[in-house]
């Protein structure tokens, strides 16, 4: 076989769009029903040889439609038809029509109602036999122009009752106006005003009379019931339960609702009496199927079950509860909704049950147990697989509920409600504590034996106690260790003398298993700890000899932990200091040095916070030194030789400081530093660093700190001039430091923005970034002292030369180059000359040397505002990366890159650097994609919207001639230009340009793009016009509402959508009144009948 046909037919395709419109017109105007009339006959017409009575069919299907749309329209519009009885049924055919024409204002001559005209004869003759003849053809000319016409007259005559609908919505309000519905009311609503959901939703939104129940009741064995239908239930279920509840019973059986109908039909069936509720429980019991209808209306649901409970229906509610249980606690296979994540089912456990527990527990007693039980049991198995793999001591090492128990997991919650259910079977009475302990202690999961103890401390039963407590497996089994040595240590002297020797033989005997294959020695201490543990539960009971061992065993083994208070594992992540900053700061520099050099870290205790370490104590140091730098920078020297964990540490505090501009002495940091530098970089002993950061591996990172604060001290002026030899016998060997290693480089390579981050986060890139600094640091200083500029040359600075060359012609790092590019602003400014010698080596154009440009490239392009000047310098590179526009690459970075291309070319046009005749701009726009040009031209348009001051008159010109200069571009290629095209909206809301141009332009765009970007501010924008040009505005607002505007946009336009409507239906320019009540009417068509309104008050 080439290929596998489908398990069942797919959905019909309509293969002309023309022939899709008709039908979601039909189906939104008039019903569904005769909407798939057309869609068999369009079905039928696709294959018109299929079968021999095509034309026949189609011919009969067409009648329906054609007739269905006339009485609709004749009742609607309340044509007037005279005496049409007398001609034959050709004429009246046609003098309906005439009359539908004449009422709807629609000319009799125009082509659509001519075309009407002739085809009404055509019904009958072509749905029809000719006598005997063989069936008419469907291919025939004659069929295929009928069919063809009628197309045309059911686009048109739709058109026409789309700007007319709030006619249909208007007779509806006449039929909610009558006090005493009738069935001829019934049969008006259903025959003679469209039957969509639009105008069901209206109808009973407005109806608070219980005869239309009746209606409702022929109707749901054959339509699903909308939202507004069933909140009409519900608010009739006081009135008229019964009928109600027929309604409901009829629709749950003939028809398939959707979730959110269904989550109303509970609501309407929580509202009946108990009785009539309860006839729905077999089909709130199928709802479980539906992950958002249990967890997003879960109280609703709880409220079901509970009444079913309270009222004795006891087999329906444990049938509901089971169903519901197993899909919150993720045992049911549907749980693949978004809606049925575990916190999400969490939240509707406790909505459905920990609101009702104790009803439901006195309602279904022992049931409920078990069926939480059984619920517990199926989660414990889906976790662990089976009871030797549960450790529960562990993950829940206290049975009794406590702050540290996990509130949003499932188990938790689940042991919690079965020890809180149990407990209130047992208070009162319901089920004997014998029972429900044996239906406990019958699971094989230890889990429930543990919760059985439990129980038992909390009613304590002599016997049953006594039972347990002598019970040597129970006291044997690890398991249940702490809920056996809490019932013993509270009920130990309440036993018989006999009961307890034998607990403290089965102690002296030990544990009885647990000790193959240890030495005599470790058995000795394991018997010695365990026997410990268990006479610490009753410690205060014990005398003589047995008081005496208890006592050399806590001395040979220590206390051991405290019962009610469980050594949990805390999670604890950051080093710790054994020292805080404060305490630092109480102290002399020397002798935190003094406590540096001698301090050192010890291990932390089993399940105890990480342990103090280095790194945590240098933390402190970096805060402490932030807050007094002078006093430590004064005595820098003296931090030579400790480890380079503490040194980093003081030199970041002292950055930090910097940063604020705080002063201190540079010239002792600077030796410091300078004998950092000195130091080998690799530290022997040490290699890679600590899971938790507990010290430095190497003096790598001292000098990637020691090339920050040297570039912050230049950056913000101080260090004194004088120590500029010093500076660079610092800066100078960092510049050599083998960091960024080429193997970090392959790391996120896609990423254009990786270089430069690469860069910024190594020692070699902070010190070049430092000898930048320190290139300005000089002309700065120079120009203090010798009160003039000085000459802008690298000429006077050529230590700065020599290495900034080297790196460019022998570094092979492209984390190095991209530092050239994110300076090259810089650069052209220290050193014309030097910038325009060396930019092809920054921004080489070969081929070959492209993986320099790219990190060069975007580090300039991405981190900076363009300029006129470095234009200059860059106007070949910024068409180099035009021409390399679309070239394979990692789709984020062509959304990063491209984008502020588009973004320089623009700022560069509005500040005159470019023009409408530049290449650069012309080949952008050539060479971009749709999405490229929206984002371009969104940017446009967002930069005058976000500009607050005035924009001077002859930038907003230039700005305008833009846009018509890329309108005229999109008018060789509309529907290329769509996306870009919609980018106007925001240059529309910016409210900078005048009013005129601003709703011409937006009306080309719409007529091309059918949409805009910011729609709803859009809508806003053309509210708050002026009275000037209502026309012009309804006309943009019906585009905008009728391209492709969301459902959600409309709402959070309504109230700027219900202004203009509202000026323009008073408005005393008639024709745009008239195209007001249309749009009313086409919004009205669509769902939003909150605007029908305006036409009453006109």
């Amino acid at each position: 076989m080439d290929s596998i046909p489908p398990s069942r037919a797919l959905p019909y395709q309509f293969k002309d769009p023309r022939q899709q419109e008709i039908y979601e017109s039909l189906d939104r105007l008039v019903s569904s029903g005769i909407a798939e009339y057309y869609k068999d006959a369009c079905e039928l017409m696709d294959n018109p040889e299929v079968l021999a009575t095509t034309a026949h069919l189609v011919a009969h299907l067409l009648r329906e439609i054609e007739s269905a749309i006339r009485s609709v329209l004749i009742s609607t519009f309340e044509v007037s038809l005279g005496n049409t009885q007398k001609g034959t049924k050709e004429r009246n055919h046609k003098e309906e029509i005439r009359a539908i024409l004449a009422a709807l204002n629609v000319s009799p001559d125009s082509p659509m109602a001519q075309r009407w005209l002739r085809l009404a004869g055509c019904f009958h003759r072509f749905a029809h036999r000719d006598a005997l003849h063989p069936p008419r053809r469907a291919t025939d000319e004659e069929f295929e122009k009928f069919w063809d016409d009628i197309q045309d007259v059911l686009s048109g005559i739709l058109k026409v009752l789309q700007d007319h609908y709030a006619s249909a919505l208007a007779k509806l309000d006449e039929l909610l106006q009558n006090p005493s519905p009738t069935k001829d009311d019934f049969s008006k609503l259903r025959n003679e005003i469209p039957f969509t959901p639009v105008t069901r939703s209206y109808f009973f939104r407005g109806c608070h009379h219980p005869k239309w129940i009746e209606y409702l009741e022929e109707e749901a064995a054959k339509v699903s019931l909308l939202r507004q239908e069933v909140e009409y239930l519900k608010e009739m279920a006081g009135t008229n339960p019964e009928g109600v509840s027929r309604v409901l019973l009829k629709a749950l059986e003939k028809q398939k609702q959707d979730w959110e109908t269904l989550v109303l039909i509970l609501e309407s069936i929580n509202s009946l009496p108990a009785e009539l509720s309860a006839r729905f429980s077999p089909y709130v019991k199928q709802w479980t199927a539906y992950p958002d209808f249990i967890t997003l209306w879960a109280s609703d649901l709880g409220v079901f079950v509970f009444r079913l409970a309270q009222n004795g229906f006891t087999q329906e509610a444990r049938e509901v509860v089971d169903s519901v249980l197993r899909f919150l606690v993720g045992l049911a296979e549907s749980t693949d909704s978004p809606a049925s994540d575990e916190t999400m089912r969490l939240y509707a456990y406790q909505e459905i049950f920990r609101k009702h527990f104790p009803d439901l527990a006195r309602h279904l007693g022992f049931d409920f147990l078990r069926l939480l039980g059984d619920v517990l049991t199926a989660k414990l198995t889906q976790e662990y697989e089976e009871p030797a793999h549960e450790f529960s001591e562990i993950w829940r090492p206290m049975i009794a509920r406590a702050p540290q128990h996990s509130t949003d997991d499932f188990l938790d919650t689940l042991i919690d409600d079965v020890c809180e259910v149990a407990g209130l079977l047992i208070k009162e009475s319901l089920v004997p504590l014998q029972e429900t302990l044996g239906y406990l202690e019958s699971n094989p999961w230890p889990l429930f034996r543990r919760i059985a103890l439990h129980l038992l401390r909390v009613f304590p039963e002599r016997d049953l106690v006594a039972s347990h407590l002598q019970n040597p497996s129970i006291l044997r089994d690890q398991r249940m260790f702490r809920e056996y040595g809490l019932l013993l240590r509270e009920r130990f002297s309440s036993l018989f003398k006999e009961e307890q020797e034998k607990i403290l033989r089965f102690i002296a005997e030990g544990p009885g298993s647990g000790v193959s294959g240890l030495s005599e020695e470790e058995k000795e201490i394991y018997l010695g700890v365990w026997q410990r543990n268990r006479l610490y539960w009753i410690k205060d009971f014990l005398s003589g000899e047995w008081q005496e061992r208890y006592r050399e065993l806590v001395a040979k083994h220590g206390e051991p932990e405290e019962l009610e208070s469980p050594e949990f594992i805390r999670v604890g992540w950051g080093p710790k200091s054994p020292k805080s900053a404060e305490e630092l700061r109480k102290m002399s520099v020397e002798e935190v040095i003094d406590f540096l050099k001698t301090w050192e870290p010890t291990p932390g205790r089993p399940l105890e916070i990480i342990p103090p370490s280095p790194e945590g104590l240098g933390r402190e140091l970096q805060k402490a030194v932030a807050q007094e730098p002078e006093r430590f920078a004064a005595k820098a020297n003296l931090f030579q030789g400790l480890d380079p964990t503490y040194v980093r540490a003081l030199l970041s505090g002292l950055r930090e400081a910097a940063s604020s501009k705080k002063t201190f002495p540079w010239e002792p940091v600077l030796s410091l530093c300078l004998w950092v530098v000195e130091q080998p970089r690799d530290i022997e002993g040490r290699g890679k660093p600590s899971a938790f950061l507990d010290v430095d591996p190497h003096w790598g990172w001292t000098r990637t700190e020691i090339a920050r604060l040297i570039a912050k001290g230049l950056e913000k002026d101080l260090v004194e001039f004088s120590l500029r030899e010093r500076v660079w016998q610092i800066l100078a060997p960092l510049t050599e430091d083998i960091d960024p290693v080429p193997k970090y480089e392959e790391i996120d390579k896609d990423r254009p923005e990786s270089p430069l981050e690469i860069a910024i986060n190594s020692t070699r890139g902070e010190a070049l970034e430092a000898v930048f600094h320190y290139a300005f640091w000089i002309r700065r200083n120079l120009k203090e002292q010798e009160k003039e500029t000085p000459r802008q040359t690298l000429d006077i600075m050529p230590e700065v030369r020599e290495v900034l060359e080297k790196h460019l012609t022998q570094d092979p790092s492209l984390a190095i180059r991209s530092l050239y590019g994110f300076w090259f602003p810089w650069i052209t400014s220290l050193d014309p000359g030097w910038a325009k010698e060396k930019v092809s080596l920054i921004f080489p154009v070969e081929e070959s040397q492209k993986p320099f440009f790219d990190a060069s490239w975007a580090a300039y392009i991405m981190y900076h505002s363009p300029h006129p000047e470095a234009l200059k310098f860059l106007r070949q590179r910024y068409a180099l990366a035009i021409e390399r526009m679309g070239e394979p690459k990692n789709e984020g970075a062509a959304h990063a890159l491209e984008g502020r291309l588009g973004e320089h070319l623009v700022i560069l046009y509005g500040m005159k650097a470019i023009d409408l005749e530049d290449p650069l701009l012309s080949r952008f726009f050539e060479k971009a994609s749709p999405s490229l040009r929206k984002r371009t031209l969104e940017f446009a348009g967002k930069s005058v919207w976000n500009k607050k001051e005035s924009i001077p008159p002859e930038t907003l010109e230039r700005f305008k001639r833009l846009w018509e200069w890329y309108m005229e571009l999109a008018g060789h290629n509309p529907q290329e230009h769509q996306e870009g095209l919609s980018a106007f909206g925001w240059w529309f809301i910016s409210g900078k340009f005048d009013d005129k141009w601003a709703i011409d332009n937006l009306s080309r765009v719409l007529d091309i793009a059918k949409e805009v970007e910011a729609a709803e501010r859009v809508i806003q924008g053309l509210a708050e016009f002026t009275e000037q040009m209502p026309l012009e505005r309804v006309r943009c607002l019906r585009k905008i509402v009728e391209g492709k505007l969301k459902g959600w946009e409309i709402l959070f336009a309504k109230d700027s959508i219900r202004h203009l409507l509202s000026q323009a239906l008073k408005s005393e320019d008639t024709e745009a009144a008239k195209e007001a009540r249309k749009l009313v009417s086409y919004l009205c068509s669509w769902g939003y009948t909150e605007f029908n309104d305006l036409l009453k008050t006109i």
